[in-house]
This record gives structure tokens, C-alpha cells and sequence, in this order.
């Protein structure tokens, strides 16, 4: 693996503590993974990702998910992203199934890739994961990750327990609603959580001004 991936997931992972946030060596190493574009690196992440796959190595995996997911965002390698979305699965770490989550809400996400791993994890029992799966399923292609959405919306009625959930369903549906999706967001305008209203109100903006309706 070349050294400067290895070097640069050991930055990423530098809890050296400074009085500015900023300037701290893990946040210029994530700063500095966001700007590559180089697409050698994917294979060889996934690679350095499937031989650290024990229990103490899991802040090593989590640097290399971290610019394996960045990477993505600029580079359209399909293989390279089901394998991501598989890991959601195989990990067992709650924190960093959500980093993967998190990196995988901002990739773009073509109907060939199977997505069911992400939308299995929108029911799981830990709000984390529960959050970041209902996050990942923006930029999807395709009717299932919107049907999805339109299903966890009707599964969490209680609106007062689950207001990040539904909002952030709304929030998706900003992304990948379309117009027949207004009627149940409008039921929304009128709740008293804020969040869920005001939420609500800009996904029907958005679809309008996206649909031209």
C-alpha cells in the first residue's frame, strides 16, 4: 500500500490534543483526504480495510473509510461503493457504521447498486444508525429509496418520539421527492415540533422548484 495512504489514515486517527479545533493534525488530515482525486487509492483502501479487520484496529478502518468515502464522491467506481454500503453489515462498532452511513449519504448512488443493507439499518435499534441509515438514502436513483423514506414516515407516527427521524425523512425527500410527495409532506405544516414543520416546508420547496410544479 503506498505509504502516504498509510501515513495519512494514521493522521486522521491523531487525537493530539490543541486549543484550536482547526488546527488539530486529525482535522488537516480529513481537510487533506477530501481534496484527493486519485483513483489508485480505492483498491488499495479496500484492501488495507479487509486485512484490518480485527477489533483493535477499528480506528484504522474508520481513517480508510473516511477517504475511501471521499474519494467516491468524485470517482464513480460502482464495485468500489457496493462494497462500502456491504460493510454497513459486517461491522459491528456502532460509531463506525455510522461514519460509513454518513460517508455514504454523499455519494451518488446509481438503481444498480443494492442499497438494502442502508435500508434495513433505518429500523435499527440504536438512534445513531437509525439516523445516519435515513441520511445515506439521499442521492439515490431509482424508487426504492424514495418508497423507503415514504415508509418510514408512516412507521414513526409518534412524532414527538421519533422527530429526527422524520425529519430527517424530510429532509431526503428534498433530495429525491417528487411532486405527488407534497400531499404527505403538507400534512406536516401544521404539527407543533418545529423541526419536523420547518423541515417539511423546505422539501416542499424544493420539490417545487425542482419539478417546476
Amino acid at each position: 500500500m503506498d505509504k502516504y495512504l498509510i501515513e495519512l489514515i494514521k493522521r486522521t486517527n491523531d487525537d493530539t490534543w490543541v486549543s484550536n479545533s482547526d488546527e488539530s493534525i486529525s482535522f488537516q488530515a480529513c481537510r487533506e483526504a477530501e481534496a484527493l482525486c486519485t483513483k489508485e487509492y480505492i483498491p488499495q483502501l479496500i484492501e488495507f480495510i479487509k486485512l484490518h479487520n480485527k477489533k483493535n484496529e477499528k480506528k484504522q478502518r474508520n481513517g480508510a473509510y473516511f477517504i475511501l468515502g471521499k474519494l467516491l464522491i468524485k470517482i464513480r467506481d460502482d464495485e468500489s461503493l457496493q462494497f462500502l454500503i456491504n460493510q454497513v453489515q459486517i461491522e459491528t462498532n456502532k460509531y463506525i457504521i455510522g461514519s460509513i452511513l454518513d460517508r455514504i449519504s454523499d455519494i451518488k448512488k446509481p438503481e444498480s447498486i443494492d442499497i438494502e443493507p442502508i435500508i434495513k439499518s433505518t429500523n435499527d435499534e440504536k438512534w445513531l444508525i437509525r439516523h445516519s441509515a435515513i441520511n445515506a438514502l439521499k442521492k439515490c436513483e431509482g424508487r426504492k429509496a424514495h418508497d423507503a423514506i415514504l415508509e418510514i414516515l408512516d412507521r414513526y407516527q409518534d412524532m414527538k418520539k421519533y422527530k429526527y427521524e422524520i425529519t430527517y425523512a424530510n429532509s431526503v425527500l428534498s433530495d429525491i421527492g417528487v411532486k405527488e410527495d407534497i400531499i404527505v409532506l403538507e400534512k406536516m405544516l401544521s404539527v407543533k415540533i418545529r423541526d419536523i414543520r420547518e423541515s417539511a416546508q423546505y422539501a416542499i420547496n424544493i420539490i417545487k422548484n425542482r419539478d417546476e410544479f
